[in-house]
């Protein structure tokens, strides 16, 4: 199941990406903060294996700029990752979105095919401190704006369950990082490109 999660984050990846296009001429190459790790753990770069690791850790790379608390319920999201996993052995897009489409589901913040609970997220927000619920609400509200967009790249990907699930989680992360608290940031070389719109570059 690991590469599979590895996969998740990649998939995310590829949602934080559109999110950093700006129109700035330069652009950041994550790849340079992870190499030093990469080649610690000797991986052939040709490999799927150092595909998926690579994308995990710029990924995270990224993710850590803001101190974030977790938005999904560990263990419900454990449980449907482990249900998908039966039920779509042979397609990893499958399981990845149904994955996460059940967990919004069991969490009570999605219903119907993209309607969003915004009260229960509020909820489950609710033990942070004030500054980090103002930056999930903000993120929470641009991301609902973006709910037409969402249903439209929805019809360039086939999968047994909606795509919607997934489009948000990544949306929230975009807006999470760009709405953190400063007390919550990481003032990195790297984090401070993030936060001053450079785009990453493409793969």
């Amino acid at each position: 199941m690991c590469h599979r999660v590895l996969s998740l984050c990649g998939f995310l990846l590829l949602g934080l990406q559109c999110g950093w296009q700006t129109l700035a001429e330069d652009c950041m190459d994550i790849k340079i903060f992870v190499s030093e790790t990469l080649q610690l753990f000797r991986l052939d770069g040709a490999s799927p294996k150092f595909t998926a690791f690579s994308s995990f850790l710029q990924t995270t790379k990224v993710a850590s700029c803001c101190q974030l608390e977790e938005f999904l319920t560990l263990k419900t999201y454990g449980n449907c990752l482990n249900t998908m996993a039966e039920k779509y052995p042979n397609s990893t897009l499958d399981y990845l979105v149904c994955g996460l489409d059940c967990t919004y589901r069991e969490m009570g913040i999605l219903t119907g095919v993209d309607d969003i609970n915004v009260e229960q997220i509020s909820t489950n927000q609710a033990v942070y401190g004030e500054a980090y619920q103002e930056a999930i609400g903000k993120a929470v509200d641009a991301c609902l704006a973006q709910r037409d967009e969402f249903r439209e790249q929805e019809k360039f990907t086939k999968s047994e369950c909606g795509m919607f699930a997934l489009k948000f989680q990544g949306c929230i992360m975009v807006e999470s990082m760009r709405n953190c608290p400063a007390e919550r940031w990481d003032s990195s070389v790297l984090c401070e490109k993030v936060r001053s719109g450079v785009a990453v570059c493409p793969p």
